[in-house]
């Protein structure tokens, strides 16, 4: 009987999860899902897995369940318990899909977005200027010289947070 109290409880904040703006929605959910996957172990009935299953049927909410269920993640192993299992099932579809999401590379991102690679190439010119004004004292190079200071940059052996003035404090 307590089992089903729960699960009815549990229920109802699914529902009010239904308001997206809600700034606290995104740990309340985690939390919620946390305590639904628990639950699941004593509901007899199954009356939790389909609110649950419709609960995670939205692909933000499934990657922030996963954050919190590791069954849910991407190749995870099933769990045993029968109810836990059909959960994972009925998401299997769309954790296949965060899978896929998750092994973009970045070249899959500057094929799809040609103004996400735009941004790139401007901020590849503005490094490429710095280090031809911090080098030749000069924005506009010879293609000789524009080789030599991409060189430079290719080859450059200190990286972000190695160099001594890093470590000295803004005032």
């Amino acid at each position: 009987m307590a089992a089903t109290d729960d699960a009815e409880s549990l229920i109802q904040r699914m529902r009010e999860l239904a308001d997206r703006e809600s700034p606290d929605r995104s740990s309340r959910l985690q939390v919620l899902c946390k305590e639904a996957w628990t639950l699941l172990q004593r509901d007899e009935h199954g009356s939790l897995v389909p609110a649950f299953l419709h609960l995670l049927q939205d692909p933000d909410d499934l990657s922030l369940a996963s954050l919190v269920l590791p069954h849910l993640r991407p190749g995870a192993e099933p769990p045993q318990h029968p109810r836990q299992r059909e959960v994972v099932e009925g998401t299997l579809n769309a954790t296949t899909a965060l899978g896929n999401i998750l092994k973009r590379t970045q070249a899959y991102y500057d094929r799809k977005n040609p103004l996400y690679a735009a941004e790139k190439r401007i901020l590849q010119d503005a490094e490429m200027y710095r280090a031809s004004l911090l080098l030749c004292n000069s924005g506009f190079l010879t293609p000789e010289e524009s080789d030599l200071v991409r060189k430079w940059i290719d080859d450059c052996p200190i990286k972000a947070g190695t160099r001594e003035t890093d470590s000295i404090p803004l005032r």
